[in-house]
């Protein structure tokens, strides 16, 4: 694990670290195809498994402390308001739930490959497989500037999602802000182009609808609220020429983005505190 820093492009490659990279992305593409339901309790097998992976963390985190006070290092000031034990710990559940996909499956294709889990030279490949793309993705989300809490959520979702999940969406929806290609990531992991392909398909309807709102606004109805956007929009429009009338110095444009982008509970206190009046 001393080279897990590496991106694939770079040179040497450890060619250990990259069958075990190999196998755990072959895992994630295995487990979808496979529809792997990962809520419900542990069982008791499941849970010794766990105690065994965590002790076996234990071991991998203290032969490479290095390598951990490296990732730190590496990403710098952009994780700076949050500390080691809160990102030990997102780490941590996110392995936990990768160990319990790979749970799953087995018993799903081959109840002979469950006894691997048990294995502590398995589960420190699989340790090290879900390190590269946590901590890659971390750097990937660095470098689009995503929110530093959101780039935890989605590096939590490694077992998910390979570290270049946004770029590829970045890429084939460029018509979207970041902030609802990681939505779209973090709360539809297990499909977010089909999501996001269904928000592009809905768009033309609303801003039919809604001639009056930015394209903008739309889409983050569409995102946020997907069960129903046109009702949360009717809503947004019905509010406006109150709030307009109780804060003639605030734009049109800051009170709906007010409205869009906070709990209605929320919304007017917000306003107070940015209104001159």
């Amino acid at each position: 694990m001393t080279e897990l820093n590496q991106s694939p492009k770079e040179k040497p490659f450890n060619p250990q670290l990259r069958q075990a990279v190999r196998e755990g992305r072959f895992v994630k593409e295995l487990s979808s195809l496979e529809n792997v339901v990962l809520v419900g309790q542990a069982g008791q097998d499941l849970e010794e498994i766990f105690n065994k992976t965590e002790e076996v963390l234990g071991e991998v985190k203290t032969e490479n402390k290095e390598f951990i006070r490296r990732q730190r290092e590496r990403l710098g000031n952009y994780m700076r308001d949050i500390g080691d034990e809160e990102i030990a710990g997102i780490f941590k559940e996110g392995l936990l739930t990768s160990i319990k996909q790979q749970y799953r499956l087995f018993r799903k294709i081959s109840l002979s490959e469950v006894a691997k889990l048990n294995d502590s030279d398995f589960l420190k490949k699989a340790i090290t497989s879900y390190s590269f793309d946590f901590f890659y993705s971390l750097r990937m989300a660095k470098n689009m500037d995503v929110f530093p809490s959101t780039a935890l959520e989605i590096a939590k979702l490694s077992y998910r999602h390979n570290p270049d999940a946004l770029l590829k969406l970045t890429e084939k929806f460029p018509e979207f802000e970041s902030s609802i290609i990681s939505r779209a990531a973090v709360y539809h992991p297990k499909d977010p182009e089909g999501f996001l392909s269904k928000v592009k398909e809905a768009l033309p309807k609303l801003q039919t609808q809604f001639p009056e709102f930015e394209s903008s606004i739309i889409s983050r109805a569409a995102v946020y609220h997907p069960k129903d956007p046109e009702g949360f929009l009717s809503k947004v429009k019905e509010a406006l020429p109150k709030l307009q009338t109780q804060f003639p110095d605030l734009s049109e444009k800051q009170i709906i983005r007010a409205l869009v982008t906070h709990h209605p509970a929320d919304t007017e206190s917000y306003l107070k505190s940015i209104s001159s009046k």
